[in-house]
């Protein structure tokens, strides 16, 4: 066989992108502007609970489309393995999606006045964090695949230094309250542990 005739097999294995003749690289990325930018406008502009239900549906909804492909790439296995291959990581790509409203119905749910400002990061990031080690485990994933690598130690060591330039625009830009009451090194430590791991940990894992 020649490499024409294996060229052109491979592109007839691709998959097209389609399952019952929708077009799901076009279809899933506009549901999921259209359904989070209507939660948060709704949620901002008129009602939260009405915010926190179409974050509720459209959550439902990508576990029920996530279900559907995984079962067509099963079906396809049988004559194509590379486009079962391709399917099932659409469902994959769905399963991840659902972290998007989980996040809006924590961030719109939780009775965070009651707590110290410091503590909304642990409120909001134990229950997302549990989603992501669930995620991971369902998925598959190994710890290269998440970023978990020190292929780099000293360029990673300068990237990361990077944070305290974008932090310190970031402050400039937002202007946010200060978390503690007095600096001291005492009062650095638990905030700065929390911020750590449930803003700068948790955001690297969902992204």
């Amino acid at each position: 066989m020649g490499k024409g005739e294996k060229g052109n097999l491979e592109k007839k294995d691709e998959w097209n992108g389609k399952v019952s003749g929708v077009n799901l690289r076009f279809i899933v990325p506009l549901f999921t502007c259209i359904m989070v930018g209507s939660a948060e406008f709704v949620s901002t502009y008129f009602d939260i609970m009405l915010g926190i239900m179409i974050h509720m549906i459209f959550l439902f909804s990508l576990m029920i489309f996530s279900s559907l492909i995984y079962r067509e790439s099963i079906r396809t296995r049988a004559y194509s393995l590379r486009r079962a291959w391709q399917i099932e990581d659409m469902s994959y790509m769905l399963n991840s999606l659902i972290l998007i409203p989980l996040i809006g119905i924590i961030r719109f749910s939780m009775p965070l006045k009651i707590f110290e400002s410091i503590y909304w990061f642990i409120i909001i990031g134990i229950p997302l964090m549990v989603a992501i080690i669930l995620l991971i485990r369902y998925m598959k994933m190994h710890l290269q695949e998440i970023g978990f690598v020190s292929n780099f130690p000293l360029i990673q060591f300068f990237i990361a230094l990077t944070g305290i330039l974008f932090g310190f625009f970031e402050y400039m830009i937002l202007k946010p309250e200060a978390l503690i009451d007095e600096l001291i090194v005492m009062n650095l430590i638990i905030p700065g542990f929390i911020l750590l791991i449930f803003t700068g940990l948790l955001e690297e894992l969902t992204f």
